[in-house]
C-alpha cells in the first residue's frame, strides 16, 4: 500500500530509488493480529491439539506479529475477541511510535461489525488521519480463520 501511494505521488521516480524506498520503510513496519478461535492454527500444526483444548478453555487469544519477515506468536490474551481487540490497539500504540498519517486495521471475514466500528473510533482518538480496512489474505485467513483483526502500521 506504501508504495503504491509513493509510486502514484513520484510517478518519474526510478525502479532502483524506488526499490530503496521500498527497503528502508519494510523494517519500519509493524503488523500484528488476533485469531478469534485457535481452530486453524491447530489444523495447520502449529498449536497442539492439548494447547488447543486448553487454549479454547480460557479463552487464549495469541498475537502474532510479523518479526524479521516472519509471523510469530508474541504474546497471549484472554477474553472475547471485542475485548482482546481493544487490549491489542492499547498494546500497538504503546509500543509503537506509529506514523499518524495512516493506519491499516486488518480483519477476516465474520468480524464482529460493532468491533470494527470500536476499533476505528480508538484509532481516531489516537490521531490517524487515514484508517483504512483491509482484509486479510490467503496467510493470513489461512493462520486465523474467520473473525480475525489485525493492525499494520509505519513506525517513525
Amino acid at each position: 500500500m506504501y508504495a503504491a501511494t509513493f509510486l502514484e505521488e513520484n510517478p518519474s521516480i526510478n525502479y532502483v530509488e524506488l526499490i530503496e524506498k521500498i527497503e528502508s520503510i519494510a523494517s519500519k513496519t509493524r503488523f500484528a493480529f488476533i485469531p478469534d478461535s485457535l481452530d486453524f492454527l491447530r489444523a495447520g500444526g502449529r498449536v497442539s491439539n492439548i494447547a488447543f483444548i486448553g487454549g479454547t478453555l480460557l479463552k487464549i487469544k495469541p498475537c502474532i506479529e510479523l518479526k524479521e519477515g516472519k509471523l510469530v506468536p508474541t504474546k497471549k490474551y484472554r477474553g472475547n475477541m471485542k475485548n482482546v481487540a481493544e487490549k491489542l490497539m492499547r498494546d500497538y500504540l504503546d509500543q509503537y511510535d506509529i506514523n499518524r498519517k495512516q493506519l491499516n486495521l486488518i480483519y477476516s471475514v465474520g468480524l464482529d461489525e460493532s468491533i470494527k466500528r470500536n476499533m476505528e473510533k480508538m484509532a481516531k482518538e489516537s490521531g490517524f488521519e487515514n484508517i483504512e480496512w483491509i482484509q486479510g489474505g490467503p496467510t493470513i485467513s489461512t493462520h486465523s480463520g474467520p473473525g480475525c483483526f489485525g493492525i499494520s502500521g509505519i513506525e517513525y
